[in-house]
């Protein structure tokens, strides 16, 4: 449950063109947030450490479709690649502000 974002153009679209549904469409949603406005919300920033230990649980409790932090947005690296950042926007306050003018949106 909720909407993933993460820093690395190509390692997304290499996820776009690998899954099956938009294999034929595939594209990237670019998303400029305004500063202030994602500063505002209820973040949760995992380092590495955090983050293993955080997909053990979530694995273990067989809730890997259904997880949710209870924060707007849970941040921490990507499992495959830990340099690249990933974003799980999982709150209706969080997931408004993407769809508001606070948040420019462009399709590549």
């Amino acid at each position: 449950m909720g909407y993933y974002t993460q820093s690395s153009k190509s390692n997304a679209l290499t996820w776009a063109l690998r899954n099956p549904r938009s294999r034929t469409t595939a594209c990237i949603l670019e998303l400029n947030i305004d500063n202030t406005a994602y500063n505002k919300l209820k973040i949760r920033i995992l380092d590495d450490k955090s983050a293993s230990k955080l997909r053990q649980q979530i694995r273990a409790s067989g809730m890997t479709k259904t997880y949710r932090a209870n924060v707007d947005v849970l941040t921490g690296p990507l499992q495959s690649d830990p340099s690249v950042e990933q974003q799980k926007f999982e709150s209706p306050a969080s997931q408004a502000l993407l769809n508001s003018p606070l948040t420019r949106r462009n399709v590549i």
